[in-house]
């Protein structure tokens, strides 16, 4: 089910092994010999809006049936889509010219039975592409009168959204138990969470997860959590929590969390086991009510950037390569009682300036493509640290 793809501007050029890697709508090119993101295919053809199903795209007017799988760069099918629109009618049939009034009555009509709450409970895999630029555009918004606690549930099925914004829930906003796979989203103010990812395999790529009451994800019961140029904001009972999940995080922001909850944090780990992979890394904590980071396990944080969160590390976490503005944390190459001279940190802007201390000292051992912007890293002789690469 599609209803059109994002395509925000951004650099070319990024090193890249998938779609997945590319910034903004860019796909990644692997007939060169080292695979970049680029905006469209060169060896395709010429992209001239006639493209037809599984055909390169870079955009929605890029394919015959205005709709670019974003995550993929391919073009789908219209007669495999359903379309929505709020000039539509929830009579119509869905289709590119008779669009429906609701993704509800979308989802009806793709699986054959009909509630009025966003609930995908087994059976095809499901895409949701929605048109998006700066998280403002194609918004779904939780309606308290339907009596349901999620905006998003899916049960058994996965899920791939990208370019959508979730605002809500009675209970958490998005919720699975399957894989739920998430490409430039936001989730928004819900009461409760924001992601509940119960056992489910999550992909978070360059979204937002902001204004919930308690955490802004929570994983728990063996599931995976992969969270890559994603930011982590202003979630009162903390930014993201793993119970007994495997985790891989870099490039993203966790800021301005845990300011309900000062016993929080803004990355929690409580795994009960040991799991793998665990890789913390190339992220920047600040402005955290809560504390910076909690491990449970014993896990090593690398070229990661603390300032001004209510206490840097505890439990069993070892830090090396990292800076921390306000406390003297051992550990190997570690820069401690150094201002990160971010650009401007009252303004919520969070990336380093120039003669900032995290230039060139990251980890060499630990690597990195791309910093939150997309932009490569590394920029100068070796990786910056925290989320941004100057």
């Amino acid at each position: 089910m599609c209803c059109g793809c994002f395509h925000p501007n951004a650099a070319t050029n990024v090193p890249c092994s998938d779609n997945g890697d590319c910034p903004g709508s860019q796909v990644c090119d692997q007939s060169q010999s080292t695979p970049v993101c680029v905006s469209s295919i060169a060896d395709a053809g010429t992209v001239d809006g006639d493209q037809q199903a599984g055909q390169p795209c870079s955009q929605d007017s890029d394919c015959e049936s205005t709709v670019c799988a974003e995550t993929d760069g391919k073009c789908v099918d219209a007669g495999q889509s359903l379309f929505v629109a709020t000039t539509g009618l929830d009579s119509n049939e869905c289709s590119q010219t008779m669009p429906c009034a609701t993704i509800s009555r979308a989802l009806q009509r793709a699986k054959g039975a009909y509630m009025d709450a966003f609930l995908i409970d087994g059976g095809t895999a499901v895409l949701i592409s929605g048109e998006v630029v700066d998280f403002d555009g194609t918004d779904i918004t939780f309606d308290p009168t339907k009596m349901h606690d999620h905006v998003v549930e899916a049960q058994g099925t996965d899920i791939r959204i990208e370019g959508m914004g979730f605002h809500g829930g009675m209970a958490e906003t998005l919720r699975s138990d399957s894989d739920l796979s998430l490409h430039h989203v936001g989730v928004f103010d819900s009461t409760q969470g924001g992601i509940d990812c119960n056992g489910c395999t999550l992909h978070l790529l360059d979204s937002l997860v902001s204004g919930h009451a308690q955490f802004g994800v929570d994983a728990r019961n063996d599931g995976s959590v992969s969270i890559h140029r994603s930011k982590i904001i202003g979630n009162a009972g903390g930014g993201v929590r793993v119970t007994t999940a495997d985790f891989d995080i870099s490039s993203s922001f966790f800021v301005q969390n845990g300011k309900g909850n000062g016993g929080a944090q803004a990355f929690a780990i409580a795994n009960t086991t040991v799991t793998d992979p665990a890789r913390f890394a190339f992220n920047t904590l600040s402005d955290n009510a809560a504390g910076g980071v909690s491990c449970g396990i014993p896990t090593t944080l690398s070229s990661d950037l603390f300032a001004d969160n209510n206490g840097p590390v505890t439990g069993m976490c070892m830090a090396r390569y990292s800076l921390f503005k306000n406390t003297n944390v051992p550990g190997m190459g570690n820069l401690t009682m150094v201002d990160p001279l971010f650009v401007n940190q009252a303004a919520g802007n969070y990336h380093i300036g120039a003669g900032s201390p995290a230039i060139d000292h990251a980890d060499p051992m630990e690597s990195e493509d791309t910093d939150y912007d997309g932009d490569p890293r590394p920029g100068g002789g070796n990786n910056d640290i925290g989320a941004d690469e100057l």
